[in-house]
């Protein structure tokens, strides 16, 4: 299986978001939606947050969540579905184990029941590590959330959006590039940029280089932003 693949698609597909504040951070469905318009393509990109919320909080009943999901499902079609676990725990190899992986499970089952393709949204590690858990640096974080999220994505077989990797590519062209907000876990408008591009060839399976659309950033950053997307996504 290609983790890196992606999926030929027409206008009008539908996605949703399940996730927290890294999808809501600068409105990445929003942003997505503008590269896509861009492209030539029309999708329709809707979302599900909570600030720190987790996957398994998508399928308890009576939580806010799981009943908004419920309601999106409920008569409506999905072509893809995005799952964003909470940033530290696909890097804490019990949390995932004990957390996000029967979650991941149930929610594929669940999206595939009505007719859906998972996509799992592998995040990027924060900017000077997570000491917390253990983790010294971003490149350590990083290594551990890429595992984290392959693992699980080879076994349902799901598409893997490689978004960590494209920031792992990033900072390494330049150290003091400016992907995080200045509380060093979220994304800036950069990031938000960058990851939107991956998102883009993921789904897409074309090239974002060369759209017009940059979200207010200066031309050759988002130029670089759309080769580094490019880069980490097989097309």
């Amino acid at each position: 299986m290609d983790i890196y693949g992606g999926i030929n698609m027409d206008s009008n597909k539908r996605i949703l978001f399940l996730g927290n504040s890294y999808v809501y951070y600068n409105d990445l469905p929003d942003m997505l939606t503008n590269l896509a318009l861009s492209g030539g393509h029309n999708l329709f990109v809707d979302s599900i947050t909570r600030g720190g919320a987790t996957l398994d909080e998508f399928l308890c009943r009576g939580n806010e969540l799981c009943d908004a999901f419920d309601s999106k499902m409920d008569g409506h079609r999905w072509d893809f579905i995005v799952l964003q676990e909470q940033s530290q725990i696909p890097a804490i190899l019990e949390k995932c184990e004990e957390m996000m992986y029967p979650s991941v499970r149930l929610l594929n089952k669940k999206i595939k029941d009505h007719g859906g393709e998972t996509v799992l949204f592998m995040t990027w590690g924060r900017q000077f590590g997570d000491t917390q858990n253990g983790f010294k640096s971003f490149e350590g974080t990083q290594e551990a959330l890429k595992v984290g999220y392959t693992t699980i994505a080879e076994e349902i077989e799901a598409l893997l959006a490689p978004v960590g990797i494209a920031w792992a590519k990033a900072k390494k062209i330049d150290d003091n590039i400016a992907l995080w907000d200045e509380d060093c876990s979220h994304p800036s408008v950069m990031g938000t940029y960058l990851t939107a591009c991956v998102f883009y060839a993921v789904f897409l399976k074309q090239s974002p280089v060369g759209l017009e659309y940059k979200a207010g950033l200066p031309k050759e950053k988002a130029a670089l932003l759309q080769e580094i997307a490019v880069a980490s996504v097989k097309i």
